[in-house]
């Protein structure tokens, strides 16, 4: 269990405090089914002097795995990073960030890991699919982080303590993992293999890789030239309790201000002193610096891994189970955050979801999911989340934030649309118990 023996005693000492440990246990249980979703696959290709795995040795349209070595990792020692590579046009580009979870500290990290600890290949399924397939994206050269570091592909800390007993201490480079990648990107960029001028850029990334993807845009942006590029943030508004400034500066985050801080002075002085609580402030400035840029952020109303992070990482830092949020509370929360980017800026759009699902891009239900739900019906004037986002690349401009569902102002619960995001819900009669 994440925690000890004796704290979860005092948890189970009256019955009122007995709901709150089931509800901590409920929210393991959610954690460990989505973390087991994920397989590993194939053996990778392993950089070298006499081998640099380049694309010109890749099959075209098929996933090809790259281990870049050096001070990349995974935090199961055993394991290496490796990044996916599905090689397609040259002009085209998606980077994208592989979700896992995360471990923070001794107790996320072992004997139950609240992340991946090892690489898994992402299938060829959902936004990667193949043609016939036609997400929009089908023609797009992918290179996908795959997730083993659970330090949102951002970390670089020397851990005191390991993943099993006996073993060597946990190590979390995440930092060095994707800087390994875009390194990689550059030489099939220098030998021809990809255009140094994209067409388009597209960044991307589910759940833990969402956060990432946020967090790095910045400098992806900045590094890479494109004539388009989106963002796509797949499932966690990074909703955090008061003390996450801790996690990011123990992560090792402000160690790297130009990559992960943008150089400001203002982000450098918060994550130094544990006080940079909200990614939103970051992901602020990164919407306002590059407003030719759409940022398309896809949001359940409920999501339930979400919601159950927020309550571990809330328990794991005051110990207090009052302080334990419900899922409306946490749409309330994430609702909160997406008007402060809404507000002053013309880029930014959110596709909300009802229900509480977690992540939709990288499942074969993605073709399937409405803003009613995965696999539900929706009103005909809500677009399909596979339509809406082959809107955001192929046709920004009528790009609308949507959402299916009564407007409220303020407060909002259930399935409700807040006015403040939505101009016009695309709601009506819904028929959710109707499967596509």
């Amino acid at each position: 269990m994440l925690f000890s023996a004796l704290f979860l005693f005092s948890l189970l000492s009256t019955s009122a405090q007995l709901s709150h440990a089931d509800q901590i246990d409920e929210s393991h249980d959610v954690i460990e089914e989505y973390l087991n979703s994920f397989k590993v696959v194939q053996d990778p290709c392993i950089i070298s002097h006499r081998n640099r795995c380049g694309m010109t040795t890749m099959k075209q349209n098929e996933s090809n795995l790259v281990q870049p070595g050096g001070r990349t990792g995974c935090v199961d020692p055993s394991s290496p990073f490796i990044f996916q590579v599905i090689p397609r046009a040259k002009d085209k580009l998606m980077i994208s960030f592989q979700g896992g979870g995360g471990c923070w500290d001794k107790n996320s990290t072992t004997p139950r890991p609240l992340c991946t600890t090892t690489a898994s290949a992402q299938s060829l399924v959902g936004i990667y699919a193949n043609p016939p397939h036609e997400s929009g994206y089908e023609n797009y050269t992918v290179v996908e982080l795959l997730y083993c570091s659970g330090d949102l592909h951002a970390g670089d800390v020397h851990r005191n303590y390991s993943l099993t007993k006996g073993g060597k201490n946990v190590i979390q480079s995440g930092y060095y993992n994707t800087m390994a990648t875009i390194e990689w990107i550059r030489h099939q960029m220098d030998d021809g293999s990809l255009n140094k001028s994209l067409t388009s850029l597209v960044i991307i990334g589910q759940s833990a890789g969402s956060v990432a993807a946020q967090l790095w845009s910045d400098y992806l942006l900045k590094t890479f030239k494109y004539k388009s590029a989106i963002v796509i943030p797949d499932s966690f508004v990074a909703v955090a309790p008061a003390g996450f400034g801790k996690f990011v500066k123990d992560y090792g985050i402000c160690k790297h201000p130009d990559e992960l801080l943008q150089s400001d002075k203002d982000l450098i002085e918060s994550c130094i002193n544990g006080q940079l609580e909200n990614l939103s402030d970051i992901v602020m400035k990164t919407i306002k610096k590059h407003p030719n840029v759409t940022f398309a952020f896809i949001q359940a109303k409920e999501d339930r891994v979400q919601w159950s992070y927020y309550n571990i990482q809330q328990i794991s830092i005051d110990h207090k189970p009052e302080d334990l949020i419900s899922p409306s509370e946490f749409y309330r929360r994430a609702i909160a955050i997406l008007q402060k980017y809404v507000n002053g800026t013309k880029n930014f759009f959110v596709y909300f979801i009802d229900g509480g699902h977690h992540t939709y891009t990288e499942i074969r239900g993605y073709f399937y999911t409405t803003t009613s739900g995965l696999y539900r019906t929706a009103p005909s004037s809500c677009m399909k989340l596979y339509d809406w986002i082959r809107q955001a690349v192929i046709s920004p401009d009528n790009l609308v934030s949507t959402c299916d569902g009564d407007k409220c102002d303020g407060t909002c619960e259930g399935d409700k649309c807040d006015g403040t995001l939505i101009n016009t819900p695309c709601d009506g009669t819904k028929e959710k118990n109707d499967e596509l």
